[in-house]
This record gives structure tokens, sequence and C-alpha cells, in this order.
């Protein structure tokens, strides 16, 4: 059986809206990477490697990123837990 799902049409703009805009700024970032390598000077075996490297150093980030704010979080109850710290006085 489906569900119904009503919206009303002010959460309907703000869906449209949402998604209009994200796929600006993908479209966008894509557009300018694109011109950037393609009047580029080296062989396209390069620049494909250029980007792998670019995508792997943001994977990376993003993952270490995840790992410190799961150790942070942890550490925090920890204190939460001996009374050492105070969620009011949180940096």
């Amino acid at each position: 059986m489906k569900k119904v799902i009503r919206l009303s049409e002010k959460d309907l703009t703000k869906i449209v809206k949402r998604v209009i805009s994200e796929n600006h700024e993908e479209s966008s970032l894509y557009r300018e990477l694109k011109d950037v390598l393609r009047n580029s000077n080296y062989p396209p075996e390069s620049r494909v490697d250029v980007l792998r490297h670019i995508a792997d150093e943001i994977e990376s980030g993003m993952t270490m990123r995840k790992d410190t704010e799961s150790r942070w979080s942890k550490e925090n109850e920890k204190a939460r837990r001996r009374g050492g710290l105070n969620p009011d006085n949180e940096f």
C-alpha cells in the first residue's frame, strides 16, 4: 500500500528552491573545473591523475574529520560522566 504525503504549497516551494539551489551550485563547480581542465596544456592522463589525487585528498580529509569528531564526542561524554565538563561551558 502506498503512502500519501500531503505537502503545503510553502513546503513544496522550499523543496523546489533547495533542489534548484543545489543543482546550480554543483553545475557551477562542474563547469568551472571543466573549463580549467579543458584549457590546460597537460595531457588528458595527467589531468585525470590530478583529479583522482584531489578526490582522494578530499575523501581522506572527510574521514579524518569524522574520526576527530567521533573521538571528541567520546572524550566529552567521558568528561561529563566524571563531572568534569559542564555542557553549558563547552567551547
